[in-house]
């Protein structure tokens, strides 16, 4: 779970290399499509 503090941040963390290479690296482990949920913090 990550959290961030607006849609710039999200934007930014998407974009980065870590964050490709991780998900291209993830994918063959897994046995489907990824899905991605957004919460709202409610505390």
């Amino acid at each position: 779970m990550e959290q961030y503090s607006d849609q710039k941040s999200v934007d930014a963390h998407d974009k980065s290399d870590h964050f490709r290479a991780a998900g291209a690296r993830i994918a063959e482990c897994l046995d489907g499509a990824q899905a991605m949920k957004r919460l709202d913090a409610i505390f």
